[in-house]
């Protein structure tokens, strides 16, 4: 985390003129820091918080106004299907659900949304013509399944088998149910 000071120099040296690089290469920080510095001012409130968070800048965290039953079941869906992910600036909370229960993933999204107000919420489909399997034996019974039904395959790599005609892609959709 970056001081109060460094954050102000920034500041001063892009009004003096500087462009992001020369300002990075003065006062020895990512030229993309500089850049988001200057680019949200969201930063510059958090650095000049006197009672922050050490890990993330945030003002203290009152962990009792946080919504119980929202916390404990988000709490729930990420022992049960989730991950933290370590990215290069932050940390993502992943939680893998089945497209087959809507419900379940409207009910995650608001305790996410709840939980966590002022951060994004993705929502990620595959691509429904790419079925994947690490076994080889499900993979072999897929295949052998879409010969028998005359659908259209072929294998894309080690693990993936790709429906892509329009025919096969719509047989297939019909043969194991619709999408919710």
């Amino acid at each position: 985390m970056r001081s109060n000071a460094e954050y102000t120099d920034a500041l001063n040296l892009a009004a003096s003129g500087l462009n992001d690089c020369q300002i990075a290469r003065a006062i020895g920080v990512p030229r993309s820091t500089v850049r988001d510095w200057r680019k949200d001012p969201r930063v510059g409130r958090r650095l000049g918080r006197q009672h922050a968070c050490s890990a993330c800048g945030h003002p203290r965290h009152d962990y009792r106004a946080l919504s119980r039953p929202n916390y404990a079941y988000l709490l729930a869906m990420y022992l049960g299907d989730g991950s933290i992910d370590r990215l290069p600036r932050t940390w993502r909370l992943r939680i893998t659900l089945d497209l087959a229960w809507p419900g379940v993933i409207n009910e995650c999204k608001n305790s996410v949304g709840a939980i966590l107000p002022s951060n994004r919420i993705l929502v990620y489909q595959p691509d429904p013509s790419s079925r994947c399997n690490t076994s080889a034996d499900i993979r072999d019974l897929f295949t052998s399944t879409c010969d028998l039904l005359g659908i259209e395959w072929r294998q894309m790599n080690a693990r993936n088998i790709s429906v892509a005609r329009r025919e096969s892609v719509s047989y297939l959709d019909e043969f194991v149910g619709p999408k919710r």
